[in-house]
């Protein structure tokens, strides 16, 4: 392997670093490597795409085997603290090969400047998003100050050591641990929102007023269909293959097959959708079946140059542009899916992983009246979302039998005191 001259390495770094933007417009973007290995790099658009030399170098040597959202999650945490710096005028990488880590008082307007929701001006972000950034933040410049500070005396050790505490000490804490069960357990769709669903499944085209869009808008009330009847993962929705489709036959249901599918050789979107969950099949209802058919047959199939191989995407782009017949993009469904919501009212809070939570609400209230037992249950469970055996998530959704079951007693008591209370006539 050729080593760069120590010269044009100099020469690189500068370019790179800080110190020679004067403007910055940071962005993380994403990439497929020749091996067909997703990943991110922290950019500068007023540098043409630049990417940022130390967050590049730390990305390579610590996130390189870190899931590609991980890995994009933290440089999106590492831009914001270069965002801050930038504000306050300080030249972050400068700063650090000057041997001046950040100081407690920075740290503190640096967690108020995480803490900023850009997509509300009255709502800060979560406890658990912030928490996340700190900790993200925290790795990083513990590694910047490991790289760039060599042979650190003892009141310069003691600063990195303080700025460490000081960016631990901006952890908050996440509420109580029993009110975010109950919290996961009483999520799940409204009347209401149950009601407006069925409309949509079964007139998809109501309120659509282009003959353009109808094959989209099939597509979409599909793939709706698909999360409230299987419960499965928007990724793992994005990632279905024509192979993973099975109708029924022979006296068989029909079926989904989830596959686990990181850094697949012919998912050439950059932000990749993935499975998350283990693999498994999962059954679907016949009506569902022939919806999905439907789809291929009279949507999917009239797209110009559509492909129908197995290893070809059940779910494409439709619209006539560039990526007319390629997998359909995240941000292209969720586009469709906020003009469903401002069509029907009552989903208005509708998004793909409440329908997950909803599915486990009523798979509790079928595994109640079907008589299984709470190891019966949990195995079932575990299996059709994808998680693994005894898993805490299945033991959480199973404890709405206790719940339940204590609310229903305990109204029994209260019933048996309200009656020795009436007077008899």
């Amino acid at each position: 392997m050729l080593i760069a001259p120590r010269k044009c390495k100099n020469l690189l770094t500068h370019l790179l670093t800080q110190e020679n933007v004067k403007t910055m417009q940071l962005a993380v973007l994403d990439y497929i490597s020749t091996q067909n290995v997703h990943f991110s790099q922290l950019c500068d658009r007023e540098q043409g795409g630049v990417p940022l030399y130390y967050p590049t170098l730390y990305a390579g040597q610590s996130l390189w085997q870190r899931r590609h959202s991980t890995q994009r999650d933290t440089l999106t945490s590492i831009q914001r603290v270069y965002e801050w710096a930038h504000m306050e005028g300080i030249d972050l990488d400068q700063r650090f090969v000057s041997r001046l880590p950040l100081t407690t008082a920075e740290i503190g307007r640096l967690g108020g400047f995480l803490m900023i929701n850009r997509k509300s001006t009255t709502q800060a972000i979560c406890s658990g998003k912030f928490n996340s950034r700190c900790g993200h933040i925290q790795h990083y410049l513990e590694w910047l100050a490991g790289y760039l500070i060599n042979h650190a005396n003892g009141d310069i050790a003691r600063s990195i050591s303080d700025m460490i505490k000081a960016l631990s000490g901006l952890q908050l804490p996440t509420g109580s641990e029993h009110q975010r069960k109950r919290d996961t357990l009483a999520k799940h769709l409204s009347e209401a929102a149950q009601d407006a669903l069925c409309l949509l499944f079964q007139n998809p085209h109501a309120h659509v007023l282009r003959p353009a869009n109808r094959h989209a808008a099939t597509r979409n009330a599909v793939m709706l269909e698909i999360l409230y009847e299987t419960g499965m993962r928007f990724g793992e929705l994005l990632s279905l293959k024509l192979k993973n489709f099975t109708p029924a036959r022979g006296g068989d249901c029909a079926t989904l097959q989830i596959d686990i599918n990181h850094d697949d050789e012919l998912d050439r979107r950059v932000r990749q959708p993935v499975a998350k969950t283990l693999g498994r099949l999962v059954p679907i209802t016949e009506q569902l079946s022939k919806k999905i058919q439907d789809y291929l047959r009279l949507d999917r199939a009239l797209v110009p140059y559509v492909e129908f191989g197995d290893e070809h995407f059940i779910f494409i782009n439709h619209r006539a542009n560039a990526t007319q017949g390629k997998p359909l993009e995240a941000s292209a469904f969720y586009n469709a899916l906020q003009l469903i919501r401002d069509k029907y009212p009552a989903l208005r809070e509708l998004h793909p992983h409440l329908l997950r939570h909803d599915w486990n609400y009523r798979f509790s209230k079928s595994a109640q009246e079907l008589g299984l037992n709470e190891t019966e249950e949990a195995s079932q469970r575990c299996y059709l979302m994808g998680w693994i055996p005894g898993s805490a998530m299945a033991t959480l959704y199973n404890e709405r039998h206790i719940i339940e079951g204590a609310a229903e007693t305990g109204l029994k008591a209260a019933s048996y005191v309200t009656d020795r209370r009436t007077p008899r006539s």
